[in-house]
């Protein structure tokens, strides 16, 4: 009986699994925000890596540079965006880790963990 209900349910999250697919995304351009200086090395890696996106998505990716504040301030431009996941961040870990840990005002500054995106 055991055999029959993990089977049932492996059928139900296959069903699950392509609504989810269903959805249209992205059915806009994807914004990508480097919160370093344009033209540095950063910058040469976010339009690698939004190249790639585009080809697989088929989708534009705006590269928007929002330098300054050892990256705070691109951090909080995405962190203040809509959550509709058309705004990213390209950064390492003084956005989330070393800022944050330096200055109490940070805007920023989560009282919840960070969560990654599904994939």
């Amino acid at each position: 009986m055991g055999a029959v209900k993990l089977w049932a349910a492996s059928l139900a999250m296959g069903f699950v699994a392509t609504a989810a697919c269903g959805q249209d995304y992205p059915a806009k351009p994807i914004t990508l925000v480097n919160p370093y200086a344009a033209g540095g090395p950063a910058d040469l890696l976010a339009r690698t890596v939004a190249g790639g996106m585009s080809e697989l998505l088929g989708q534009q990716i705006v590269i928007l540079n929002k330098p300054g504040g050892a990256t705070a301030i691109g951090a909080a431009y995405v962190a203040s965006s809509a959550p509709d996941g058309y705004t990213l961040l390209i950064a390492g870990a003084s956005s989330h880790i070393v800022t944050p840990a330096l200055s109490s005002r940070t805007p920023t500054r989560q009282s919840s963990p960070l969560r990654t995106a599904p994939g």
